[in-house]
């Protein structure tokens, strides 16, 4: 009795083991698809548009004071709609990769700005608004959800 009873358990604690490797797999793999796109963007040639391109610096929640490294390779769509295709580290070792779209507006002042919110999953952390400004070659943009708060500061990168 006490084998079948034990049996659920390590057939989770296998189906956890596995899962948690898939997880890892798959953003290996989504680090190499993005450390192939960010070296490709860098041979592309140079965009009329102001805030096309490479950009790179750190985030940093407010509410916990985690940080890590940001890059953002960001392409136009359409009209003033724009993809921003983020890689984050979070803790030195762990990467995250996810894809946004944005509708950017250009200021009378000639800085662009955007707002807009997206839904990264539950394991992610559920919906996140975000609002940024580019002025010149500087990024900076705030982001929020119902678990963790901070900023972007992100610089463009030739």
């Amino acid at each position: 009795m006490a084998y079948k009873e034990a049996m659920p358990r390590v057939h989770r604690s296998l189906f956890t083991a596995i899962a948690l490797a898939l997880a890892i797999l798959s953003a290996g793999c989504s680090t190499v698809g993005f450390k192939r796109e960010w070296r490709r963007a860098a041979l592309g040639p140079e965009s009329a548009r102001p805030i096309e391109g490479r950009w790179q610096g750190t985030w940093l929640s407010d509410k916990n004071g985690h940080t890590g490294e940001l890059r953002c390779i960001i392409s136009h769509t359409h009209g003033k709609n724009y993809r921003f295709d983020y890689w984050s580290s979070f803790w030195k070792v762990l990467r995250y990769r996810t894809t946004l779209n944005f509708r950017v507006v250009e200021q009378k002042d000639g800085s662009h700005q955007f707002t807009g919110a997206e839904d990264l999953g539950p394991v992610a952390g559920g919906v996140y608004e975000y609002e940024g400004a580019f002025k010149g070659d500087q990024f900076t943009a705030t982001y929020r959800n119902k678990y963790d708060h901070g900023t972007f500061q992100m610089r463009r990168v030739n």
